[in-house]
C-alpha cells in the first residue's frame, strides 16, 4: 500500500460491556499504531434513549475522510451519511431481526438496510454472509468479504495455570438467544457446582436462582484482562445460544485453557471446534458436563488453544484494512 495519509473515521455507540463496542476501540488502536492514518474515533453512547435514538437516525459528520466504517449495525444510517470516499460495515449478525419484538424489527429493518448503501462489507463468518444476502436476495449486494472475527492478544499472552475457582462460567449480555435460562436448568442438576456469569441478568433469573438456592456468582462487567482471569479459573464455559452471528466466548474460552460446550447453530458452528458442540437438549448436556467432571482430557484443552490461534484480532484487522483500500 502507498505510504499517503488515510483519513478514518470509526463510529461506535454500544455500550462499554458489547464485543462490537471493543471491537471498534481496538480497531482505532491498530489504526493508530501505523504512521500514515488520521483516526477519528466518535463515541456516540449516551444513557439517554432519545439522544442515542437522535444520533442513530440524524447523527453527520461534514468532515472528510477516505473511510469510514462500523462495527454495530444500529449505526448503518450514520456510517452512510458520512463523508467520506469509502463506506464500509463490519457485520456481525442481525439479532435486531430475529429476536427483538415486532415494533423493533420495523425499525431495525429500516437501519439495516442503509448497509446496501455502504461501498464494503466484512462479514465475520459465513452463516452472517448467508443471513445477510438471503434477507436481502432481491438487491444488489455491496462488494463483500467474510473475514472470521478475532479475539483480543491479551488471550494469547502468557497462559496462567490458575486454580479452579468456578465449575462453569457464562459470558453474555442479558438478551433472550443468549439463552441463559437454559445454563439455569442445567445448574439445578448441579447444585454443588459454582457458576460465574458475567454479564447483567434479569430479575426473573436473580429470582431463580435464589429460589433453586443456585451458587451463581455475577459480575455485570469486567476488563479483558479480568475475563481472562476469570476465564482461567473456570473449568466449562457453558454457551448454549440460540443465535450468534459468531461467537467470540467459546473462542476466548479455549485460548484460555477453559473447556468449552457451545450449541451447534448459528455462527457457533464455525467458532467451535465439533466436538465441542452439542444440540440443545439438557439430557446430553448433563451427560457430557458429567464425563467432563470425571475424566480430564489434556489433547482437547490443546486442541481448543490451537484452534483459538486461527481468531487472532490483529490477523482480523490486518485482512480488514486490506480489503477496504484495495482497488
Amino acid at each position: 500500500m502507498d505510504k499517503k495519509v488515510r483519513k478514518i473515521l470509526i463510529l461506535s455507540i454500544y455500550q462499554s460491556t458489547m464485543s462490537m463496542k471493543t471491537y471498534a476501540y481496538l480497531q482505532k488502536k491498530y489504526f493508530e499504531q501505523k504512521e500514515n492514518y488520521q483516526v477519528e474515533y466518535v463515541d456516540l453512547y449516551s444513557k439517554s434513549f432519545l439522544k442515542r435514538l437522535s444520533r442513530v437516525l440524524f447523527y453527520k459528520n461534514e468532515k472528510e475522510f477516505d473511510c469510514a466504517l462500523t462495527h454495530e449495525p444500529i449505526l448503518m444510517k450514520a456510517l452512510i451519511n458520512s463523508n467520506a470516499k469509502k463506506k464500509a460495515a463490519i457485520i456481525h449478525d442481525w439479532a435486531g431481526l430475529t429476536y427483538e419484538v415486532s415494533w423493533k424489527r420495523i425499525f431495525w429493518k429500516l437501519i439495516f438496510k442503509c448497509s446496501l448503501k455502504a461501498n464494503k462489507l466484512v462479514f465475520i463468518s459465513r452463516f452472517a454472509k448467508e443471513e445477510f444476502t438471503d434477507f436481502y436476495h432481491q438487491y444488489q449486494i455491496p462488494q463483500n468479504k467474510v473475514i472470521y472475527g478475532g479475539i483480543n492478544e491479551i488471550f494469547f499472552e502468557s497462559l496462567q495455570k490458575r486454580q479452579k475457582q468456578y465449575d462453569f462460567i457464562h459470558i453474555a449480555r442479558n438478551a433472550r438467544n443468549k439463552n441463559f435460562k437454559f445454563i439455569l436448568q442445567i445448574l439445578k442438576h448441579f447444585n454443588d457446582k459454582k457458576l460465574l456469569r458475567i454479564g447483567e441478568i434479569s430479575p426473573q433469573d436473580a429470582a431463580f436462582i435464589k429460589a433453586h438456592n443456585l451458587k451463581a456468582s455475577v459480575i455485570e462487567r469486567c476488563s479483558e484482562e479480568d475475563k481472562k482471569k476469570y476465564l482461567e479459573e473456570s473449568k466449562i464455559l457453558l454457551f448454549p445460544s440460540l443465535y450468534e452471528g459468531f461467537g467470540l466466548p467459546p473462542v476466548e474460552a479455549a485460548a484460555s485453557n477453559c473447556y468449552v460446550l457451545s450449541a451447534n447453530n448459528t455462527g457457533l458452528l464455525e467458532s467451535n471446534l465439533e466436538e465441542n458442540l452439542l444440540p440443545l437438549e439438557e439430557s446430553i448436556w448433563i451427560e457430557r458436563i458429567n464425563k467432563m467432571f470425571s475424566e480430564e482430557d489434556e489433547k482437547i484443552l490443546k486442541k481448543q488453544r490451537e484452534f483459538a490461534q486461527s481468531f487472532r484480532i490483529e490477523r482480523f484487522f490486518n485482512e480488514v484494512e486490506k480489503f477496504i483500500f484495495e482497488k
